[in-house]
């Protein structure tokens, strides 16, 4: 049970079997789980699986199943060449025979007999199936997961806009404001959207008037300082005496 061949051996006798012997528990199961122990290899997936569900059982209810390991069948060949009396056999005595020894292994014949029985050759045909079928369904859904991230990604790329409104207070009366608007409409920025397509002049005292002017703003890609900025550059900053956030609203 601590080789390759024998575990391979054991996994195809388990095949179809909740147990060493059938549906019901033995002294046989014990035997071989205290040999063994926990099963981890599941490259061997029928002992994972009987291993994992033997030592579900608590120590008591193994050792109530109690009694000697049933010993398996000889081959009718081996019965009539061995005639003379066989000392008492052990429970490890059974477990070997049972599921291949060195000296069962030495004769061809029989261990064609066995995987023949056990059907290895079918068994990793299956289980070579099923890691086929896992990694397919895995790939679907992974797929599943990246297609639904670049649908949420594409969502959350819509351009995010504000609406900034400003006062844009003069020196003096001679500056003419119909003209300063249109020369501030005419300015680009990467991150200005438009310009509001009206605008308006508000009396402030003596005679002065403030222009109220607006644009609609990529939020990623301007703010608030690189407008004032554009508004007074190219010589503006000679007529212009403030520029005032009025108000900001999201579009």
């Amino acid at each position: 049970m601590n080789t390759p061949g024998g575990q391979k051996r054991f996994n195809g006798w388990l095949q179809g079997k909740a147990f060493c012997t059938g549906f019901q528990p033995t002294a046989l199961d014990k035997t071989v789980f205290e040999t063994i122990g926990i099963f981890t290899d599941k490259s061997c997936p029928h002992i994972f699986r009987w291993s994992k569900h033997v030592s579900s059982y608590s120590a008591d209810v193994r050792a109530s199943w109690g009694g000697e390991a049933p010993a398996a069948p000889a081959p009718a060949a081996a019965k009539k060449e061995k005639k003379e009396k066989k000392p008492k056999r052990t429970d490890d005595d059974d477990v070997d025979d049972l599921f291949g020894d060195d000296d069962v292994a030495k004769d061809d014949d029989d261990d064609d007999d066995v995987d023949d029985l056990f059907g290895d050759d079918d068994e990793e045909e299956d289980i070579s199936d099923i890691i086929a079928k896992r990694i397919a369904a895995d790939k679907d859904l992974q797929a599943a997961i990246k297609a639904k991230k670049e649908k949420a990604a594409k969502k959350g790329a819509q351009v995010q806009k504000t609406m900034f409104v400003y006062d844009v207070k003069p020196y003096d009366t001679e500056t003419d404001l119909l003209a300063l608007a249109q020369e501030l409409k005419q300015q680009t920025h990467p991150g200005i959207i438009c310009w509001g397509e009206e605008h308006k002049l508000i009396d402030v005292a003596f005679g002065v008037k403030k222009l109220r002017i607006s644009m609609i703003v990529d939020d990623d890609k301007a703010c608030t300082d690189d407008l004032e900025e554009l508004m007074i550059a190219d010589g503006r900053d000679d007529s212009i005496q403030s520029i005032d956030l009025v108000t900001m609203s999201k579009v």
